[in-house]
Parts: C-alpha cells; structure tokens; sequence
C-alpha cells in the first residue's frame, strides 16, 4: 500500500518508496473537519490511469454511482442532469467523460473499492 507523509518540502520526490501526498502538521489537526491542503503525486500513480478508474467504476455498486451532465455554464447547477448509465460499462462511462462536460462521483469508495 501507499503511504502517506506528513513530511515537507515535497517537490519532485520520486525515489522508491517516497511518499504520494504531504500534509503540514499544522493542517493535520482539522482532518476530517476541515479542508486541509497538502502536495501529492497522484497523477503520477497506477491509482488514477483509465484502466484502474476503468475497474473501479465496473465494481463499485451502482446504487453509490452518481453521474451527471452540465450545460454551457458548469456553475449553472440549473443546467445540470442526471445521466442514466444502465447497460453501460466503466469504459464507455469513461469514454464519455472524455467527450463530454459529465461529473462523476463515486460514493463510498472507501467502502467498496480496494486500491
């Protein structure tokens, strides 16, 4: 598994085993109350990459997937829809957050999805 450190400066770690996010002690004491601002390396992880969003949309309970779509103005929550995915597979959701102004959220995934 990842780690993750509250270590600082955080810039362009890479070596073996460093760790994916930093958080400064001073923003730890709000975690899970608060919004905390750290670093991370996220994007650079097998977490991320289309195969592995891919897995996790295809195993996570439907009933805990809530797509949506936008209009012309994303801040216009008016505008917004819900998208019907019955039928389709993580790939073709995934295809069509590509194409399209669609938000995903993924409930739960802490429940229901190994990393």
């Amino acid at each position: 598994m990842e780690k993750i450190s509250s270590q600082f400066p955080f810039e362009g770690d890479d070596r073996p085993g460093a760790p994916l996010a930093t958080v400064p002690e001073v923003d730890r004491s709000g975690f899970g109350r608060t919004v905390v601002r750290g670093r991370h390396r996220l994007e650079d992880s097998h977490l991320f990459d289309d195969q592995a969003l891919i897995d996790c949309i295809d195993s996570h309970p439907r009933h805990r997937l809530r797509v949506w779509t936008s209009g012309s103005d994303p801040l216009d929550y008016s505008q917004w829809s819900p998208v019907d995915t019955v039928g389709l597979g993580g790939a073709e959701i995934l295809e069509c957050m590509k194409k399209g102004t669609l938000w995903l959220n993924i409930q739960r995934v802490d429940l229901h999805n190994e990393a």
